[in-house]
């Protein structure tokens, strides 16, 4: 229940305004496989989160309220407004190792505070940085994790000092970023791109990952319009063919669930797919009011059959 209201809040303080926080490639090492970045602003921003608030405004109000000031009373920090974006990448997909920058305002000294009392806490420097390092406990058990303040609004997170190190380093221009550039559309919410997954092992015998060579994902709204757009690069045009001709499969059901909605039809068919060489593209863009009230009845369909199938609560026999 509590994982409910906090996941309420975050949604309230997503759709509030506040400035643009995209992704920056120069902030992620040379050596990163993975890169996500959530530009929070962004979300703040879209039609589909503004009507997502307003919902849950409507029905949680009160506990909403109750948690946002929990938030800022133990980190000082204002999830409305101060909040901007989370950008976490890692040397190989797969595994539990990476880094987690959070673009915030909030007070450090408070967070500081906070983090002292966790178990095993310790400092160390590095040139004008302190990094503190301690053990955090939750449901997956005891693990080391490591953070430390680059400047005001940036924070640096990860399970080893090292790490931190090097994400310091990176920021400071000290240590290599990751080559090139990488184009992310206006409006993105969520943007992700993962290289080398052929050589990522996984478990299960599937032999379809082993063919990706890189992988690219932006979704989000840009003047009214819903957009994903998804870039698949495999060893050779046969796999980038049977990719599309998956996907294809996958909006032909999508069809027959929705069959007679001329509707969800409509919204279906602007998934857009494309196989060139060894390419698979996949393009979509909708107006964002369509793709919220698809949405909501996707939600309806999902709460009709999880309550058709819930168990029916037990008889109570009585006497004989």
């Amino acid at each position: 229940m509590r994982a409910k209201w906090l996941a309420a809040c975050v949604v309230l303080g997503l759709a509030c305004a506040a400035q643009a926080a995209p992704l920056d490639i120069k902030q992620v090492p040379a050596g990163a496989t993975w890169v996500v970045h959530v530009d929070v602003d962004a979300i703040r921003a879209s039609t589909v989160a503004q009507k997502a608030y307003a919902q849950c405004l409507e029905k949680h109000k009160d506990r909403v309220e109750v948690a946002l000031e929990l938030i800022k009373r133990t980190v000082g920090m204002d999830l409305c407004k101060d909040l901007h974006g989370l950008t976490a990448y890692g040397p190989k997909v797969g595994q539990e190792k990476g880094v987690l920058l959070v673009f915030a305002n909030f007070d450090q000294q408070m967070l500081g505070k906070l983090v002292k009392l966790a178990p095993d806490f310790k400092t160390t420097k590095h040139g004008q940085y302190t990094i503190g390092s301690w053990t955090h406990k939750d449901r997956r058990g005891p693990r080391p994790a490591a953070g430390a303040f680059w400047k005001p609004g940036v924070t640096v997170l990860s399970g080893t000092v090292p790490d931190v190190e090097l994400a310091l380093d990176v920021l400071d221009g000290k240590k290599p970023s990751l080559p090139g550039k990488v184009e992310i559309p206006a409006g993105a919410t969520v943007a992700a791109r993962a290289w080398g997954l052929a050589n990522v092992e996984l478990p299960g015998k599937c032999p379809l990952p082993k063919q990706i060579e890189e992988f690219c994902f932006a979704m989000g709204e840009n003047e009214g319009q819903s957009f994903l757009m998804a870039q698949v690069k495999t060893k050779s045009p046969d796999v980038a063919q049977d990719i599309a001709k998956i996907i294809e499969g996958g909006k032909a059901l999508a069809g027959l669930r929705h069959l007679g909605d001329a509707a969800a039809a409509k919204i279906i068919d602007q998934f857009k797919v494309s196989a060139s060489d060894n390419t698979v593209k996949i393009d979509f863009h909708a107006p964002a009011a369509d793709v919220w009230a698809h949405l909501q009845k996707v939600i309806k369909d999902v709460k009709h059959m999880h309550g058709h199938h819930a168990k029916p609560p037990a008889k109570h026999e009585g006497k004989k």
